[in-house]
């Protein structure tokens, strides 16, 4: 037997590196891994700046009050579900189809479609604040004295829907690294400026504002790097982009739409009153329980909701435009096995040093979250081996039948958290969503099966001409 030299080993190693990331770097089923690079850098440092927010947040305020500070945040969050048109799948699945055609006529009309409808959702959901946003403080037993800054923090609403395209713009042109500082800079501003206010011994007005005034800086930031890029790909022309022909800028688009925003109405909506709900039929101090152990436990998916499915979602629209099933396959059986791996391994910690992280970053009072923290880290590492599944019905173009397990989904995760809330108390949301996450994975799996190929479409042949007729 021969022995290698330490040289002949270091050649082998650093051949399999090259080859390692040469397929990382060129092969069209990494594209996905290659996309989130930026996001999780960005993710994981918008992850601990938040929680670093958060934690000053809850120290400062404490349980009650910040309580308050959760209902009023979850109330403009409910709000903005339910106005806003998330365009972002319609923009990336049609844009990439623009782009593979090399059509930039109507990827100006689908910009201008998206600028309408932001503008629209917008005016809407400033309308609705003003209209209920009393009535439910009031429904939620809400001090009159905190109204106004509730308010003026509601209308932060219109910092998101009005920012919809430009943010679903970068992501159709893979601009992943400036869609991570966006997401970066939000937390950043909230950490910095929350130390002060908690140095200066500020209250919960001062908190909300801080919080609102993060978030039209950091969207503020997102519209114009957008708008640089468009100048940049010489797409940035009005007369173009703002016509009347981008009310109708491809076949399919209002369709597309009006299902995205119905599943997102069923979806968001469900999520974000999670707090409005449990505060309502058990106090504040619930409803903060509910916040901290979501946003720990929630990290499990963070992974999906911040890195695959951003990263995932152009390359499957791109892979489903070019016609290419079996690369589209590829990419998502993969897309599971990796984000489902990367959610254990973020819950085993989570099991291990969860409660010394209550006690130690929130406070004593946050340690009755530790279970309910455990049960969304379990619910969030089953919807990530789940994750490839609902990008592959959208860019398919099922969105109503994604709309219809979602309603199922809903009312599954209502009865479960009606049914268990007097015998649990908070946990009986995470387990509601437990319930909800099996019933939608089983559901999209059995369709994804049935409806979506795997085959490559190939050029269709000529058929032969019929033989001539024998003499």
């Amino acid at each position: 037997m021969v022995k290698r030299s330490a040289s002949s080993w270091m050649g082998t190693f650093r051949t399999t590196g090259n080859r390692l990331v040469s397929t990382f770097s060129t092969k069209a089923w990494a594209k996905p891994f290659r996309n989130a690079v930026p996001l999780s850098i960005s993710s994981g440092a918008e992850g601990l700046l938040s929680l670093g927010a958060t934690a000053v947040a809850t120290r400062s305020l404490g349980v009650d009050v910040f309580g308050i500070m959760v209902f009023i945040m979850a109330l403009r969050a409910v709000i903005g579900a339910l106005v806003k048109v998330r365009l972002r799948e319609t923009i990336i699945r049609f844009g990439a189809q623009a782009n593979e055609t090399g059509d930039r006529a109507k990827l100006q009309r689908l910009i201008g479609f998206g600028l309408v409808i932001d503008v629209a959702s917008t005016l809407v959901g400033l309308a609705v604040l003003h209209l209920v946003i009393a009535t439910i403080l009031g429904m939620l037993n809400i001090p009159a004295t905190h109204a106004d800054a509730a308010y003026y923090y509601g209308l932060t609403v219109a910092a998101t829907t009005l920012t919809g395209t430009t943010d679903s713009l970068l992501r159709l042109f893979d601009r992943f690294d400036l869609v991570g500082i966006q997401n970066v800079l939000t937390p950043a501003i909230r950490l910095a400026g929350g130390l002060g206010l908690a140095f200066a011994g500020a209250g919960l007005a001062a908190f909300l504002t801080l919080w609102g005034a993060s978030l039209v800086v950091s969207r503020g930031w997102l519209a114009a790097v957008s708008l640089r890029e468009l100048a940049r790909r010489d797409l940035l022309a009005p007369r173009q982009i703002l016509t009347r022909a981008a009310l109708r800028p491809a076949a399919g688009v209002w369709r597309h739409s009006f299902g995205m925003f119905c599943n997102q109405v069923v979806n968001r909506a469900r999520d974000k009153s999670a707090p409005l709900l449990i505060g309502a039929l058990l106090d504040p101090g619930a409803a903060a329980i509910l916040r901290i152990a979501e946003n720990i436990g929630g990290l499990t998916r963070k992974p999906i909701s911040k890195i695959l499915i951003p990263a995932l979602y152009p390359a499957l629209a791109q892979a489903t435009a070019s016609g290419n099933h079996r690369r589209r396959r590829r990419m998502a059986v993969r897309a599971s096995l990796g984000a489902g791996v990367l959610g254990v391994a973020i819950m085993v910690p989570l099991v291990v040093f969860g409660e010394t992280i209550l006690r130690h970053a929130f406070g004593s009072g946050f340690q009755a979250a530790y279970m309910p923290m455990l049960l969304f880290a379990i619910a969030g590492v089953i919807r990530t081996f789940m994750s490839p599944l609902p990008p592959l019905l959208n860019v398919a173009g099922r969105v109503f039948t994604a709309v219809g397990i979602q309603l199922v989904a809903t009312a599954v995760w209502g009865t479960t958290m009606w049914l268990l809330v007097d015998s649990v108390d908070v946990s009986a949301v995470p387990l509601a969503e437990i319930a909800q996450t099996l019933v939608t994975g089983g559901m999209m799996y059995a369709i994804v099966r049935v409806y979506l190929p795997d085959r490559v479409n190939e050029p269709a042949k000529t058929p032969a001409p019929d033989p001539a007729p024998e003499a």
